[in-house]
């Protein structure tokens, strides 16, 4: 789930904006929702059912916004990777009730570079020291830093309540995008954003 959820995300923001890519992943919550009562035997509650249509009110806004079949692909592959992001949270929750979170991130990164190890050295041009500086850069500070952070507070919480500390991230990136690569997003991304962020909140509170 956490390799599907990176290529997926990544993926995406290569066929559309960030701001798309990002709002579409973060339908993660309403995933959540669905699938924590058949695998951790949390309750589905009733009022989950109109956050759940709000969010999905949002990204219908965002799919039928005249994409091109590149950008809607990029929006799908964003709602996959939101689908994979629940299931880490989940299988999180799981793990974490007989682990500490260093052991659990220790096996989720040893297993993923364990199948990815042979494709880096398949498919990846020749590596330099200037090349791999960022990519270091990039393994310390989101690989260990920011996954322990956000491991520490998925422990904490319920699942559906761990949703709540990821939602800097939506914000964050299309602000991003607009002052760093002048993507302004479209009325409808800003609309349907705000119904998938605003549904998945209530989702968050109701979860209480």
């Amino acid at each position: 789930a956490a390799i599907l959820n990176d290529l997926f995300y990544f993926i995406a923001f290569k066929l559309t904006t960030i701001a798309n890519a990002t709002l579409a992943h973060y339908t993660m919550p309403v995933f959540i929702a669905i699938i924590a009562p058949f695998l951790l035997k949390e309750k589905f509650k009733k009022q989950y059912v109109v956050p759940i249509a709000i969010s999905f009110t949002g990204l219908v806004l965002i799919l039928f916004q005249g994409l091109s079949l590149q950008g809607l692909s990029g929006v799908i592959f964003g709602l996959a990777s939101g689908v994979m992001y629940a299931l880490i949270i989940i299988f999180y929750k799981k793990a974490l009730k007989n682990n500490t979170v260093y052991t659990v991130n220790t096996y989720r990164f040893l297993i993923s570079s364990a199948i990815l190890m042979p494709i880096f050295f398949i498919g990846s041009p020749a590596i330099t020291y200037l090349s791999m500086m960022p990519l270091a850069a990039f393994g310390i500070i989101f690989g260990i830093a920011a996954v322990s952070l956000h491991t520490e507070g998925i422990k904490r919480l319920k699942a559906n309540e761990a949703g709540i500390i990821g939602y800097v991230e939506p914000f964050a990136a299309v602000t991003y995008a607009i002052i760093l690569l002048s993507e302004v997003p479209t009325l409808h991304t800003v609309a349907g954003g705000l119904l998938i962020i605003g549904g998945a909140y209530m989702l968050i509170r109701n979860a209480k």
